[in-house]
């Protein structure tokens, strides 16, 4: 009977949490949304919400008249508790933040349609935080589970909703504006890195030279007996005993540390393939000020090291990201790539602390295979040369010229070509750091300050502009080939 009377007090509690998700879920639907997603979310989840309530509701009456087993009653209570919890501390915060208030309305569609060319049918939900940092998982996957534990999988087929739910979080306020979007190549990396399986063709290259590895255990077995004799230690272990166990535990935690290296360099030159000279400009900005670029630690390889091996896969010599082969590269180099370049020198250094330079070398000494896999993963989906030599130049003229750069025109009397996201900001940057005192020169009684609100301003009308034409194109030709 106590254990009875427990059970409907905590079913009591569970209806009044299940009233409050209620609430908040019913909330979501007043809120206007960019994205689609979000819509198709909200959808699924009011009416796994509101399943839920009928089925507390019969768990109560069942607990009442002892109908059922209370370990049964126990058991898909705290499911249910779990899903109202997971909805009220994630997913609804979430929803709420992705409307269109809370983000940036012009990266919305871009983010999608890139998405979307590297992950066919995905969808995403973004948020906008103040922090400098960006952030890329698939939702869709928890979704899912969640809703098969609480037996409602068939609400996510009924409203046509895609295990590949991308959450992407964005900084609302980044150092260089809208320029430092191109960070989204990145983050995608992470994703495309779990499609491809690298960890598996690239874990296999690693090595670790015997003599980094006896010099590394020596030094751990030295710190070990130190502070065994500081302590009064009465323990001994047989001294090639423990270099045994030493050396075996080194090389693991070393493969662990190495590969979480290589799968953020391996997302860099995603990033480079995706916005190509942009991407560098951006990571370089959020890496390099203020900061030791040559520390580093278990998760992230120093920031000096991403930045020479992104600029390295741009100056490749095969097709693709290979740009140095153009004979007009030297000029694009001399503003995009050359600041940079000399801030991080192209000598490669290696850390200080003897774990770290193990590891260091062991990734380095693959950079080239790093950049390969990366590339194929793309599958010829990359930003090309040509693009800046046609389209980014075109853009920067109008940018200076004070129009948004949402398009662009070869030669006068020829039909306008829409711009995308990635020539945009391309073009972006060239103006940003070559001709800011040219289109400030267009607003000659405004600060310094205002001149470069508006110039980001321009861009962002010019991304949103044409992304906003470039859907309409893919609309008509679609109802054309019908």
């Amino acid at each position: 009977m106590a254990a009875s009377k427990a059970i409907r007090i905590f079913l009591h509690t569970l209806k009044e949490q299940y009233r409050l998700s209620e609430n908040e879920v019913a909330s979501l639907r007043t809120i206007h949304y960019p994205s689609e997603a979000s819509i198709t979310l909200i959808n699924c989840l009011s009416q796994g919400i509101e399943r839920l309530g009928s089925r507390i509701d019969e768990l109560s009456r069942a607990a009442e008249t002892d109908s059922v087993p209370i370990e049964e009653i126990k058991i898909e209570a705290a499911t249910i508790q779990t899903f109202i919890e997971f909805l009220n501390g994630e997913l609804c915060p979430i929803v709420r933040n992705s409307s269109i208030p809370q983000i940036p309305s012009e990266i919305v569609r871009p983010a999608e349609r890139i998405a979307s060319s590297l992950f066919p049918n995905c969808q995403i939900i973004i948020n906008a935080v103040y922090e400098q940092n960006y952030y890329f998982t698939n939702l869709g996957e928890r979704i899912d589970r969640m809703f098969q534990m609480i037996d409602c999988s068939d609400i996510l087929e009924t409203n046509h909703f895609k295990k590949d739910l991308f959450f992407l979080r964005l900084c609302l306020k980044p150092p260089c504006g809208v320029l430092n979007h191109c960070i989204l190549g990145h983050e995608l990396g992470h994703e495309l890195y779990l499609k491809n399986q690298a960890i598996q063709q690239l874990s296999q290259l690693l090595h670790f030279s015997q003599d980094d590895l006896n010099r590394l255990t020596e030094q751990y077995l030295a710190r070990f007996n130190s502070q065994a004799q500081a302590s009064g230690s009465p323990i001994r272990i047989p001294l090639e005993q423990s270099s045994q166990y030493i050396q075996y535990y080194l090389k693991g935690t070393l493969l662990e540390s190495a590969m979480r290296w290589v799968k953020e360099i391996y997302c860099d030159i995603v990033g480079v393939g995706i916005f190509g000279p942009a991407f560098i400009c951006a990571q370089s900005i959020l890496f390099l000020p203020f900061k030791n670029i040559d520390l580093c630690d278990e998760y992230y390889p120093p920031n000096r090291v991403r930045v020479q091996l992104a600029i390295k896969a741009l100056e490749r010599s095969d097709p693709g990201y290979g740009y140095r082969k153009y004979s007009k590269y030297d000029d694009l180099a001399e503003t995009l790539i050359d600041p940079w370049k000399e801030f991080v020198t192209t000598h490669a250094t290696e850390p200080d602390q003897e774990f770290f330079k193990v590891v260091f070398r062991s990734v380095y000494n693959i950079k080239d295979k790093i950049i390969e896999s990366a590339k194929n993963a793309l599958q010829g989906k990359y930003y090309k040369y040509s693009q800046i030599e046609n389209e980014a130049n075109l853009l920067k003229a109008r940018i200076l010229d004070g129009l948004p750069p949402n398009e662009y025109q070869r030669d006068k009397g020829e039909e306008f070509i829409t711009a995308n996201l990635q020539s945009i900001l391309n073009a972006g940057w060239m103006a940003y750091l070559r001709d800011m005192q040219a289109f400030a020169a267009l607003m000659p009684s405004v600060p310094e300050y205002e001149a470069t609100t508006r110039f980001f301003g321009l861009l962002s009308k010019g991304i949103e502009s044409g992304e906003l034409q470039l859907a309409w194109n893919e609309r008509t030709r679609r109802a054309d080939q019908t």
